[in-house]
């Protein structure tokens, strides 16, 4: 029986399989949904067809492969650079992914259209630069309590 406030480590892999599975599974959902969207403009329209169902096992799948190399227990040296690899072939796939999608949606677009979603396009990843700037800080500050932590004990 495990005391109060202290977690097994049946418990600690019982919650990373829970991360492991629902963040594959969100990733799955919204890379098929974003394969799903034919149209943006004039009207939003979506068709789920044979790429939908690929692009949702893509996400997962990659997710799945990206989860395992950030989370893996063997050798830290080994694990950092394959961390480090796997974390830029996974930024440069998913942003040429990203900018083909948004290339592709945009097609057909007249001009005045265009400089309105590019406007807001740039305040979306002004938004998503912030989320990520916060997310590191905080990544950080709990890297940092970790290690004070540590100590104290």
């Amino acid at each position: 029986m495990s005391q109060p406030g202290i977690n097994s480590p049946q418990e600690d892999t019982s919650f990373e399989k829970l991360v492991l599975v629902a963040s594959t599974f969100s990733i799955g959902a919204g890379s098929g949904f974003a394969a799903s969207i034919q149209q943006i403009n004039p009207t939003l329209i979506f068709s789920i067809n044979l790429w939908t169902f690929v692009f949702a096992l893509l996400g997962a799948s990659i997710n799945w492969w990206m989860h395992r190399i950030i989370f893996d227990k063997s050798d830290e040296a080994n694990v950092s650079q394959r961390k480090k690899k796997g974390l830029i072939f996974f930024m440069v796939t998913s942003a040429v992914g990203i900018f083909t999608a948004l290339t592709l949606s945009l097609r057909g677009i007249s001009a005045e259209k265009f400089k309105e979603v590019m406007i807001g396009v740039i305040i979306a990843l002004m938004f998503v630069s912030m989320a990520a700037f916060f997310f590191l800080k905080m990544v950080q500050f709990l890297k940092e309590d970790e290690k004070n932590n540590a100590l104290e004990e």
